[in-house]
């Protein structure tokens, strides 16, 4: 029998220094048919404003999702994601479990959480493995992430195999939903097919194509839109091998976000720039929760 896993999400309280800027929604998975119920993605699920969101549940195996944990205290759940606002947010590690239990084939995302196209025009569905360098004395090696996410996700499954689970059949798929989610769930499930080592970051700009495609057309021009984002990818990967750490990190990289965002919307202009990533004209958000970054403790960053 499948399990139910839901993607939900809350508004985080605090506001960061720059102009009262608001952090982008924290989200979670939660398995209500299962226990330990919550997969926290960084942070946590004790909200009185949590909500579960529109497409992003899915049934599935919760011993996958479970076997997916990998927590690095003091950080809970990061479901292998790697370094925390260098690979990607709590959006990527959310989709991660709702992916490690449901699959390519559902392909439920938390796409309704607020913000959530600001994080996924960064690091995409699924998160964004770079090289990070060893940091300088006497800071700890950084996590690497999973060099394969898909080779994991299949470890997992196999060990759900073997505490009786067994795989779904036709009737029990749920169908993708349409539009940008759909066109990713075929691209990851044709990756998923090949069984080979994926270069992520060639996967993420994929997407990110798709989301352009999608949303300003299929004939709108990509390329200054991918200079900008990884314009801002340069300027992150340099804060997240500098020997900065807590919130000072966080603000740097909350900084950066939002040149991001004023980057893009100088370059498509207030329409295409909503359209783009679900904001209102002028809107901006924090990346980086600096209270989980400060509970990450050396330089904002281990997860």
């Amino acid at each position: 029998m499948s399990d139910v896993l839901e993607g939900w999400s809350y508004p985080v309280s605090e506001t960061v220094p720059i102009s009262g800027l608001k952090i982008l929604d924290h989200t979670f998975v939660k398995a209500p048919n299962n226990g330990p119920a919550y997969f926290n993605c960084f942070g946590g699920h004790e909200s009185a404003l949590a909500h579960p969101l529109q497409g992003a549940s899915g049934n599935g195996y919760y011993a996958v999702a479970n076997c997916y944990r990998l927590p690095l205290p003091p950080l809970p759940d990061t479901s292998g994601l790697g370094v925390y606002a260098t690979h990607g947010v709590c959006h990527q590690a959310a989709n991660r479990f709702l992916w490690s239990a449901c699959g390519y084939i559902t392909g439920p995302t938390i796409r309704n959480a607020q913000g959530y196209y600001l994080s996924f025009s960064l690091y995409g569905t699924y998160g964004r493995p770079l090289l990070v360098p060893p940091p300088p004395a006497p800071y700890p090696p950084l996590p690497e992430p999973p060099a394969d996410f898909a080779m994991i996700y299949a470890g997992c499954y196999g060990k759900s195999m073997l505490i009786g689970e067994t795989p779904r059949t036709g009737e029990q798929i749920v169908a993708s939903p349409k539009g940008v989610e759909q066109r990713i769930t075929a691209l990851h499930s044709q990756h998923h097919a090949k069984k080979k080592k994926l270069d992520h970051n060639a996967v993420v700009d994929e997407e990110l194509r798709i989301l352009v495609g999608e949303h300003l057309g299929p004939d709108f021009e990509l390329a200054k839109v991918r200079e900008i984002r990884n314009h801002a990818l340069g300027r992150a990967h340099k804060i997240a091998t500098s020997d900065l750490r807590g919130r000072n990190f966080a603000h740097e990289i909350n900084g950066i976000a939002v040149q991001y965002l004023d980057e893009m919307e100088n370059h498509l202009g207030p329409e295409n720039y909503s359209r783009l990533l679900q904001m209102n004209a002028k809107e901006r958000y924090a990346l980086v929760d600096p209270e989980l970054a400060e509970k990450a403790g050396t330089r904002g960053t281990r997860a």
